[in-house]
């Protein structure tokens, strides 16, 4: 009798951790799936003047997971809230070299390239891991804006674009997120580090 309550209780526990290791492996799979990041469009070609003198553009962000604004520097609105998050992002993958942060300027009267470097300052930025990029003509800069990264740019620089837009190692587009919430920015570090790890 002993030995028959014996096996129930193994087979009973047997079950148990059946169970709990289904429940685990659900998890970790639903997880995963909700990781799944779309593929929206290629980045478009672009060349722009950076604030280390030489020329940045879309074959710059080949082989590294970037991530993308627009801003304009005596913005008061969302600018400071974006550049505060991504300044987040700069130190979150301060180790992580195939990590990079671009942010491209719409108001090329006010954005000089000194001014420009001198909001990146403001920012803590030390190295080459976060981009400063200018365009001399406005109607250029609405083009990658609207034809590139299919965001409105109807009244540059005040209405300009708020989110941030996660580019993979191969140019895709993979995501579009909030600069201005930390709900988004959350997701997207998280993007990121899927990205890194496949």
């Amino acid at each position: 009798m002993m030995k028959r309550n014996a096996l129930i209780s193994v087979g009973v526990l047997l079950s148990v951790l059946g169970i709990v290791f289904m429940y685990a492996l659900m998890s970790k799979i639903e997880h995963r799936r909700s990781l799944a990041l779309p593929e929206y469009f290629d980045i478009p070609e672009f060349s722009l003047a950076s604030t280390t003198g030489n020329r940045f553009g879309s074959e710059d962000m080949a082989g590294k997971v970037s991530v993308l604004d627009f801003i304009f520097t005596t913005c008061l609105g969302p600018c400071p809230v974006m550049g505060t998050k991504m300044k987040l992002l700069y130190e979150e993958f301060a180790q992580e070299p195939t990590v990079q942060l671009v942010s491209i300027s719409v108001d090329p009267v006010r954005d000089t390239l000194p001014v420009l470097e001198n909001y990146a300052e403001r920012f803590g930025v030390t190295d080459n891991r976060w981009a400063f990029l200018r365009e001399d003509n406005m109607e250029r800069v609405a083009g990658i804006i609207e034809n590139g990264f299919k965001l409105a740019a109807d009244d540059l620089p005040f209405s300009h674009p708020v989110q941030l837009i996660l580019i993979d190692p191969k140019g895709k587009i993979r995501g579009y997120y909030d600069g201005t919430q930390d709900a988004d920015v959350d997701s997207l570090t998280a993007h990121i580090h899927h990205l890194l790890d496949n």
